[in-house]
């Protein structure tokens, strides 16, 4: 629920940050940690289905965490705020 509130909230203008936050957290971290700890022997005896489990509250914990610590940064910062004061186009005369 937290990367999901978090995440809303990047949808004003900032998306690029947060897509890659997602892949690091879901696709590069949860998915080889579901792996190790469901089928392998890497760090004992296979896990199993609670393996995956494991690895999906890891996965969703990084995330939540991720996207609510980029949004307290640019929170913090001024420069966020370029984005919602874009300068009107000049049309040629």
């Amino acid at each position: 629920m937290l990367a999901r509130a978090a995440t809303g909230r990047f949808r004003i203008k900032d998306t690029m940050v947060p897509l890659i936050l997602a892949i690091l957290a879901y696709l590069i971290i949860t998915l080889p940690l579901g792996y190790l700890l469901g089928l392998t022997d890497t760090f004992g005896e296979p896990l199993g289905t609670e393996g995956f489990w494991i690895a999906l509250v890891v996965g969703l914990s990084l995330s939540g965490t991720l996207m609510t610590t980029r949004l307290w940064r640019i929170g913090r910062t001024p420069s966020f705020t370029r984005f919602e004061t874009v300068p009107a186009r000049r049309t040629p005369k």
